[in-house]
């Protein structure tokens, strides 16, 4: 179900333009322009347990095309004023691990390398730019090393691979 707002199509395939505002730990914040040429702020909210850090994907300044999935109402309070306020929820598109995961599907084999080696035995591999992933029980494993992998699953809401040497 497609509606208007504000002069933007909500619960489409449409992709806006939207610039890089701010970026915090759980929330970036988009500068979008709809069409009666009015700006309004979209906010991403990282999924809880996502394994991505938005700090060096997202750049402030940058553009991205971001997908509107909902619009909404919020009344909000400052000092001795109160108004509404309209929230905008947005999705970024072609993030990192999704343009890896449509080059290399599930169960490809591909070759990363150990980006550090942590003292409880884990290692995080390094595959592409913004692309890594965390695997456990990997001692025998140092920093540079070159490993071929198998991915195993991909959970695109959190972003996250799941693989196996």
């Amino acid at each position: 179900m497609c509606y208007k707002s504000n002069g933007f199509l909500v619960g489409s395939d449409i992709s806006y333009q939207g610039q890089v505002k701010s970026v915090k730990d759980n929330v970036v914040t988009f500068m979008l322009q709809g069409n009666t040429q009015q700006n309004l702020l979209g906010s991403y909210y990282l999924p809880s347990n996502c394994r991505i850090n938005p700090h060096t994907i997202f750049k402030v300044g940058a553009f991205w095309s971001v997908k509107i999935d909902k619009i909404t109402k919020r009344f909000r309070k400052k000092e001795h004023l109160a108004y509404q306020e309209l929230n905008i929820d947005v999705t970024p598109l072609h993030m990192p691990t999704d343009e890896f995961i449509s080059v290399h599907p599930v169960g490809s084999k591909v070759v990363g390398t150990v980006k550090h080696a942590f003292h409880s035995g884990d290692c995080l591999i390094h595959f592409a730019p913004n692309v890594e992933c965390t695997i456990s029980h990997c001692r025998n494993l140092s920093k540079g090393d070159r490993v071929e992998c198998t991915i195993e699953s991909y959970n695109a809401q959190k972003k996250c691979l799941s693989i196996s040497i």
